[in-house]
């Protein structure tokens, strides 16, 4: 056993991160480039984290317990509490990879590239997986998770005639929303493959082999009847309502229904089901096609008035419709009518016995007419362009090369028809599928400069002002004239378990139940009123492992979801901050270093209270956008910012030390299993009527004391006169004695370089903010009358004038400041 098995071993399962994840970790899920889990021992949660993509691809952090690794063999080694030996070994032979045999450098292509360009490569070995059907008796389970897309909402199994499963689909919820206000959904196979190169064979996420197989609820019967509605759920429903039927379908979607395998349906009696939509229609034109193609009698289910778009045999079956007697209903569909429908959009109505099938009775002509219509409705960008015989020798290229142009070129330029919108005064789109803004000629890369430029040129082409490109979480504006880069929060509030969750804030919060109950109205508030910009903002600070990242990014951060973000130097000091656009929610971890508080105070306020943010993205152009950003800062340091002393900005929170390990997985355990949800929903149910954006922060004892740490050397002088705290009376005294009696205090401070008189004068008046007002006055002090700068503490009593009471104040001053000057100058004598 060499180091270059460890080594190749190694590089193999990183291209197999995902299927290897998935084994062993089943019920992890991924945040951002992590694949995230409880414990080794395999429970849902947060507490370690595996490392899938980037430089750090393969690393990994028990933070329980924090054991780490750099690579899947160390990972797997510690999962099973086994040797790294035997790890390699093991994981060898899920690879298929056959140590013993000196074919190992041979059986698998060493990565020559960084490790960063691993995960591209992961993404493009696909096509080198060969999908093996049906799948094997030794293959392992089929994942019930994908990596990225977490489990499926629902899955399909995909069986041949003998009932040997061939693979699975499934069926994942998207962010986006639909015309009907449901969420978006995709569908994604999973073939057992195997890799000609290695040898490895494995559960993963590609399609099946062309021609692919039809999707049967059931095996297939020599004389029942055959139903086809488009898709597997509909499959099932039919299947469910009639078992009398062989009810199949095809996946993929209405483009894919050339793809499949109709041959095991040749000479059959077929009813076709189509939804209620121009892709249903079309599919359906095609499938009728192929159908008579292999042999088959094809009728199809009249589609009822007044439905909405996209129904199907599911709607019908829930609007409680009679579907047996639809289903008897089915017109007859010939050769002919296909013609018509491919060349007219209508074909003639069917009468005498191609209209019937045993014993249906006949339609009404309109209403079968109106049926015909929805069958046979094609969605074209050019409804004028004539067929391709149309054109005669001699009319041209360009009439020729219109003809030409297939079905996916307009059903491309349809897409960005209903999907970009071109923003006036530059060179850039907003892509609605996306959510981004791409440029023009980025979009020729990805859809042809052909199909850009008939968008382009489409007068139904949509466009907006660039200035009407707005983050408006309030969702208040005109959406006929701006597009709104807010899509709404992906997370659902649900009612459950989440003590352990306040019992971190609690924790965090010194148990001072004052500062954790405004704390929670300042999470809650603008979670009940999104798009609510706090006035104030939180610092957190204290001992590292007391849990703070826990709960502001671990739980607060990811309420937001894509909203929210972290942020350090690197962002704040960038050219470029686009990290800043449609974001609610920031958490600033350790921001700044001592020597950049000033330098950072005046970004920060802006960021802060300002209304607006200049976004400045690469090669973009510049934007403005509304500033909805509300900010926490965390720092294990003493002094993470600078605080002036009238701050009205920042709520300061110390932390306390931290707890037992096992406190912070349980929290971690929670979060990941509903506690987030939880919490989401007790902060919408917190009562915020005494609380709102501008109400301020709480007088801390953290923040005083940041704030004495952020204070000048004559600002800290003027506190400590004022506290008493010096051997010198705070009373009305001279300019130059109260500056006198500041230098000598620099000096016992080791203050370097303290300022100039007037420097010092100024800074005096302004922390002392009217309690000491400075003033010239001519008075006696020891025998020498003359008229001198004093600052006057307090007021005269009744019956005494101004200069004695100034003289006998300053008179005072003198004694303890001789006093003050000599002090500390020898040893004290005991």
């Amino acid at each position: 056993m060499s180091r270059d098995d460890f080594q190749h071993v190694k590089q193999a399962a990183l291209y197999s991160i995902e299927a290897l994840l998935t084994r062993w970790l089943p019920n992890g899920v991924l945040e951002g480039r992590e694949w995230c889990i409880g414990s080794r021992e395999g429970e849902a949660g947060r507490s370690m984290k595996v490392c899938i993509a980037g430089e750090r691809i393969g690393r990994w952090s028990d933070f329980a317990s924090g054991d780490t690794g750099g690579d899947l063999i160390s990972l797997y080694s510690y999962i099973n509490s086994i040797s790294q030996l035997v790890a390699m070994k093991e994981v060898a032979g899920q690879l298929g990879i056959d140590i013993a045999s000196a074919r190992i450098k041979s059986a698998i292509t060493p990565i020559k590239t960084s490790v960063s360009a691993i995960p591209e490569l992961i993404k493009n070995k696909r096509t080198a997986w060969v999908p093996i059907l049906p799948v094997p008796d030794d293959a392992p389970v089929a994942p019930v998770a994908h990596l990225v897309r977490g489990r499926s909402e629902i899955s399909w199994a995909y069986r041949n005639q003998q009932g040997y499963l061939l693979g699975m689909v499934h069926r994942f919820k998207t962010s986006k929303v639909g015309k009907d206000g449901k969420p978006g959904k995709e569908f994604y196979p999973c073939v057992y493959a195997r890799h000609p190169n290695t040898g490895a064979s494995e559960w993963r996420w590609m399609g099946f082999p062309d021609p692919r197989p039809l999707y049967l609820t059931a095996p297939l019967r020599d004389d029942a009847l055959v139903l086809i509605p488009e898709g597997e759920k509909c499959a099932d429903a039919g299947f469910k309502a009639f078992p009398q039927l062989d009810v199949v379908s095809w996946g993929g979607g209405s483009n894919a229904v050339a793809k499949h395998d109709w041959t095991p349906l040749a000479g059959r009696n077929v009813i076709v089901w189509s939804d209620a939509d121009a892709a249903g229609a079309k599919a359906t034109l095609k499938l009728i096609a192929i159908l008579f193609a292999i042999g088959c009698t094809v009728k199809i289910v009249l589609i009822p008035d007044g439905v909405e778009e996209g129904w199907d045999i599911v709607n019908a079956i829930e609007d409680g419709r009679d579907v047996r007697a639809m289903l008897s209903a089915a017109v007859l569909v010939t050769a002919s009518d296909l013609t018509a429908l491919g060349e007219t959009g209508s074909p003639p109505s069917p009468t005498g016995e191609e209209q019937r099938l045993g014993d249906e009775s006949p339609k009404d002509e309109h209403q079968k007419n109106h049926t015909t219509r929805k069958l046979s409705l094609v969605v074209s960008n050019k409804p004028d362009i004539p067929a391709p015989d149309a054109v005669q020798p001699g009319e041209g290229k360009a009439k020729r090369k219109l003809v030409e142009r297939g079905e996916s070129f307009w059903d491309g330029v349809n897409h960005l028809l209903e999907h970009f919108t071109l923003l006036y005064g530059t060179n850039t789109a907003w892509d609605d599928v996306e959510r981004i803004q791409i440029l023009i000629p980025n979009l020729r890369y990805a859809f042809g400069a052909d199909q850009v430029k008939f968008w382009l040129n489409n007068r139904d082409r949509k466009m907006i002002n660039s200035r009407c490109l707005v983050f408006d979480p309030t969702e208040t504006v005109d959406l006929e004239t701006h597009v709104n880069m807010f899509n709404g929060f992906n997370l659902e509030p649900q009612a459950g378990e989440c003590g352990l969750i306040l019992d971190l804030l609690a924790h965090l919060c010194g148990d001072q139940q004052e500062l954790i109950d405004w704390v929670i109205k300042w999470i809650a508030y603008p979670l009940q009123h999104p798009g609510a910009k706090m006035s104030t903002s939180i610092i957190m600070h204290g001992d590292e492992g007391s849990g703070k990242n826990l709960f502001w990014e671990t739980v607060v951060r990811n309420l937001y979801g894509e909203y929210g973000g972290v942020i350090g130097n690197a962002q704040l000091e960038a050219q470029f901050n686009e990290w800043a656009s449609k974001k609610l929610f920031f958490v600033a971890d350790e921001v700044v270093t001592r020597n950049e508080l000033r330098q950072m105070k005046g970004k920060l306020k802006s960021l802060i209270s300002g209304d607006e943010i200049n976004i400045n993205p690469k090669n973009l152009p510049e934007r403005r956008e509304a500033n909805h950003i509300n900010f926490v800062f965390l720092s294990n340091e003493l002094q993470p910012l600078a605080l002036d002393k009238t701050d009205r900005r920042y709520l300061v929170v110390w932390t306390p030390p931290k707890h037992e390990a096992e406190y912070y997985k349980a929290i971690a355990d929670q979060v990941g299993s509903g506690g987030l949800e939880a919490f989401y929903h007790y902060l919408l149910q917190v009562d915020c009527s005494d609380f709102n954006a501008h109400t301020k922060p709480i007088d801390t004892v953290a923040k005083r004391n940041l704030i004495s740490l952020g204070l000048t050397s004559p600002e800290r002088f003027y506190r400590e006169w004022e506290a008493g705290v010096l051997p010198l009376p705070f009373i009305s005294c001279s300019a130059m004695q109260l500056f006198a009696a500041f230098l000598r205090w620099s000096n016992l401070n080791n203050e370097r370089f303290p300022p100039t008189q007037t420097e010092f004068g100024g800074k005096v008046e302004r922390m002392a903010a009217g309690a000491v007002k400075r003033k010239a006055v001519k008075y006696d002090l020891r025998n020498v009358v003359k008229q001198r700068i004093v600052y006057l503490v307090g007021t005269p009593p009744e019956g005494k004038k101004l200069n004695e009471w100034v003289g006998d104040a300053s008179d005072l001053f003198e004694t303890y400041l001789k006093k003050y000057r000599h002090v500390y100058d020898q040893s004290e004598q005991t």
